[in-house]
């Protein structure tokens, strides 16, 4: 963990679509869409997120072009200062320059090698780009020097889960699970990891867990809804499908299934709704159009105009 600056005053972004990964993060939190994606790639409502004290709701989120010059201006008096160094990586990749993001984090990596938060960022962003095997890297990195480090073991999980090593994001899971058990994006992840191989009461005893930790966590609920449908278990998979919906009600892909979820417990008006409001959800940047297209087609094999 680094020094004070970061680790005092930052907090930690988790991102979400087939995976998480997490950053660390200097004033803002990125959230997305399905429930679990890659990198930097929260990339619909970006949130100010400051220290506790304050309310983030009554924060203005912050001018990254203006925070850029300021970095930039201070770290020609003072080259050397890692926490100038993460800051200016950050607001680069907020205002979506990732290549220069990346050349900042490799600089920092130079100046302090020991910065774990750098080499976590730099594979998250390497993981948005695709460049997997670079971000299991910078991953191991950074677990090499700190080994107890939560975000970088969840995201080298999640990006094993990426690539198809379910034994690999395993071994990251239990680690993880080790060191804090009550890691909701951990047994979150654990949990669908579990749902995929088919341990459905494996796999529902992590999202309960989840929720009971962290009940306004929209992903553990909608995984606990999933896991309740794949056990034939409708009621129970409505009741956490509705709950995901009040979190996240802008999500098309959850309201789909929700929608789905009610026809299967015999709710057709219910349902016919629910998959209107898919309908009436504004475009978002990923993820809505596939939704669209699949309420649309519910809705006419169920004889219901869209």
């Amino acid at each position: 963990m680094v020094t004070e600056h970061p680790a005092k005053r930052w907090k930690f972004a988790a991102l979400t679509a087939p995976m998480i990964l997490s950053v660390h993060v200097a004033a803002a939190q990125v959230q997305t869409g399905s429930p679990f994606s890659p990198a930097s790639d929260r990339q619909s409502d970006l949130r100010a997120q400051e220290p506790a004290s304050r309310d983030p709701r009554n924060e203005t989120p912050p001018d990254f072009t203006r925070l850029i010059e300021e970095t930039q201006e201070e770290l020609t008096r003072r080259p050397n200062d890692a926490d100038l160094r993460f800051r200016l990586a950050f607001a680069l990749e907020q205002r979506g320059d990732i290549d220069r993001a990346m050349q900042e984090y490799r600089t920092l990596i130079e100046l302090a090698p020991g910065h774990v938060w750098a080499r976590n960022n730099l594979g998250v962003l390497h993981a948005k780009r695709g460049e997997y095997d670079e971000a299991i890297g910078r991953f191991g990195e950074a677990l090499f020097r700190d080994p107890q480090h939560e975000t970088a073991r969840l995201n080298s999980a999640l990006m094993f889960l990426k690539i198809g090593d379910t034994d690999a994001a395993l071994r990251q899971f239990r680690l993880l699970l080790k060191i804090n058990p009550k890691h909701v994006e951990g047994l979150t992840g654990f949990g669908r990891l579990l749902l995929d191989q088919g341990d459905l009461d494996g796999s529902l005893v992590q999202f309960r867990e989840a929720v009971a930790i962290d009940p306004q966590s929209a992903t553990a609920y909608w995984f606990l809804g999933k896991a309740h449908m794949k056990k034939g278990e409708v009621h129970e998979a409505v009741s956490a499908y509705r709950r995901a919906v009040q979190l996240r009600p802008q999500e098309a892909a959850l309201r789909y299934e929700f929608a789905l979820a009610l026809e299967a417990d015999g709710r057709r008006p219910d349902a016919v709704r629910e998959m209107r409001r898919v309908l009436d959800l504004p475009p978002m940047p990923v993820g809505n159009g596939t939704s669209r297209s699949l309420a649309e087609a519910a809705l006419r094999r169920w004889r219901a105009a869209p």
